[in-house]
C-alpha cells in the first residue's frame, strides 16, 4: 500500500495509456473515416469560395477590342445582375427602334398608287407613265443645272454633244438671220453675195467647237439615251403587263432612283460638266425580272407557303459580301459604267453608298484619252477622267415590300403566302 501511495500518480498515468491503447484498437464503426469525408468537403466549399473571391475578372471581350481584355472591378451580385439586364434591354430596344428607322428610310413610294399587290386597271396607267419616269424624269434630275430644272419641254437640251444635224441647222439659222441680210443688190443683182458667203463658211466653220463648248456649259453632264436600263416587258405589252413584270420594273426603278440621287449630290455644286464630278452617265442597269434578286432561289422554282431555299450555295460565290435575299431582306444587284473626274473617285464611292442601303461590291476604273473624247465632242475640263464601272447591291427590307409584293413574285422568292383571315405584318 505503501509503494501504492508513493507511486499513485505514475499508476493513474498507466492506467490512462493503458485505457487510450485499448480504445484505439477498439472497433469504433468508421468514426474518423466519416469525420475526415466531412472535413474534406468543407475544405473543399472552402477553396471553392476561397477561389470565387480571389479570381480576378473581366468583361467579355468584344470583336472591336483585338482581344483586349478590362477587368471587372465588381462582383456580379443581384443588384449588378439586374443593372446589367437593365442594360440589355435598353440595347435591345435601341437596336428595335433603330430598325424600324432604317425601315422607314429605306421604304420607297410606288410609282401609282394602289398599284400593288394587284395593279387592276392601274397596270394600263404604270405601263403610260413608267417610260415617261425612266426616259425623262430620271435624265431630268441629272442633266439641268438647277436653274434650268424646270425648264419647259421646248428648252430642254439633249444631254449629248450636237450632231451634225444639229450643227447644220444652227448654221443655216445663223446664215438667215446674221448674214442673209448684209446681201447687197443692185439692179435686182447681189453685188456682194460671195463675200457674204465667204464670211458665212468661216463662221459656220467654227460652229461645231463653239456648240460643243456652249453644251458642256449648259449640261452638268452628259447622258446616253439609252443610259438608264428600262423594262421592255412594260413597253411590249398591248393587253397591259403582267403584276410580277410591273414589280421587277418598279423595284428597278426603286434602285435606279437611288443611284440618281446620288449622283445628283455628287455633282450639286457644280454649274457645267466641266466642274462636275460624274461627267458622263454611259449607263446605269438593273436586271427587270426576277434575276435582278442575289438569291439562291432557282427562277420559277418557288412554291406557295415554300422558305427561299434552293440547292445550298456558298454564298461568297455569289457576291462578295455574302448577302442574299432572306427573310429580312432582299437584295439587288446593279452595275453602272460612267466617266468621272480621275480624282473624285473615292469620294464618288463613298456617296454612291451615303444615306441608303447600298454596297459597292466592285470596281474597275481606266484612264479616258482626253484629247480623243473631245474629238467626239465631249468636253471634259482640263482634268484627268476615268472611266468608271462599278457592280454593287441594294438592299430592300421586306418589313414595306412584303406589304406590296404580288403573289406570283412571293412565289418566286420563296416568300410565304398570306393565310386569309391572317393579320398583316
Amino acid at each position: 500500500m505503501e509503494i501504492v501511495k508513493k507511486n499513485i500518480l505514475s499508476i493513474i498515468c498507466g492506467v490512462i495509456t493503458l485505457v487510450a491503447l485499448i480504445f484505439l484498437q477498439w472497433p469504433v464503426g468508421g468514426w474518423y473515416a466519416a469525420e475526415q469525408k466531412t472535413l474534406s468537403a468543407r475544405k473543399t466549399v472552402y477553396d471553392d469560395l476561397t477561389r470565387l473571391l480571389k479570381t480576378e475578372r473581366h468583361w467579355p471581350v468584344m470583336p472591336d477590342t483585338a482581344g483586349a481584355t478590362t477587368k471587372l472591378e465588381h462582383f456580379p451580385n443581384d443588384p449588378r445582375i439586374a443593372a446589367g439586364k437593365a442594360i440589355e434591354e435598353k440595347v435591345s430596344d435601341q437596336a428595335r427602334k433603330m430598325k424600324a428607322i432604317t425601315a422607314e428610310d429605306n421604304k420607297h413610294m410606288p410609282l401609282l398608287p394602289d398599284v400593288f399587290p394587284v395593279p387592276g386597271e392601274q397596270r394600263f396607267a404604270f405601263q403610260r407613265v413608267y417610260p415617261a419616269e425612266v426616259q425623262k424624269a430620271l435624265p431630268a434630275e441629272l442633266q439641268f443645272p438647277p436653274e434650268a430644272a424646270g425648264a419647259a419641254p421646248a428648252e430642254i437640251i439633249r444631254p449629248q454633244p450636237p450632231t451634225e444635224a444639229e450643227i447644220q441647222a444652227e448654221a443655216a439659222r445663223v446664215w438667215h438671220v446674221n448674214f442673209e441680210p448684209k446681201i447687197i443688190t443692185i439692179g435686182g443683182a447681189p453685188v456682194n453675195l460671195q463675200t457674204v458667203v465667204n464670211d458665212w463658211k468661216d463662221a459656220a466653220s467654227k460652229l461645231q467647237a463653239q456648240m460643243r463648248q456652249e453644251r458642256a456649259q449648259k449640261l452638268k453632264m452628259y447622258m446616253a439615251d439609252d443610259a438608264i436600263s428600262i423594262s421592255k416587258s412594260i413597253l411590249n405589252a398591248p393587253g397591259g403587263p403582267k403584276e410580277s413584270e410591273i414589280w421587277y420594273a418598279q423595284s428597278s426603278l426603286w434602285v435606279e432612283q437611288d443611284l440618281v440621287a446620288a449622283i445628283k449630290r455628287i455633282n450639286a455644286k457644280s454649274t457645267n460638266v466641266t466642274e462636275s464630278p460624274v461627267k458622263d452617265l454611259l449607263r446605269l442597269n438593273v436586271a427587270q425580272d426576277q434575276t435582278m434578286y442575289v438569291s439562291n432561289v432557282t427562277p420559277g422554282a418557288g412554291a406557295p407557303g415554300a422558305a427561299a431555299g434552293g440547292a445550298p450555295v456558298d454564298a461568297f460565290l455569289r457576291t462578295p459580301t455574302g448577302r442574299m435575299s432572306n427573310a429580312l431582306y432582299d437584295v439587288i444587284g446593279f452595275t453602272i459604267h460612267m466617266n468621272v473626274e480621275a480624282a473624285k473617285i473615292p469620294a464618288i464611292l463613298e456617296e454612291l453608298q451615303k444615306g441608303k442601303l447600298i454596297t459597292i461590291t466592285h470596281v474597275n476604273a481606266t484612264s479616258v484619252d482626253g484629247l480623243m473624247a473631245a474629238e467626239n465632242g465631249f468636253i471634259y475640263g482640263d482634268v484627268p477622267v476615268a472611266r468608271l464601272s462599278i457592280a454593287g447591291e441594294d438592299l430592300f427590307l421586306r418589313d414595306w415590300t412584303v406589304k406590296l409584293m404580288p403573289d406570283p413574285v412571293k412565289m418566286a422568292l420563296g416568300v410565304p403566302l398570306a393565310v386569309p383571315g391572317a393579320p398583316v405584318r
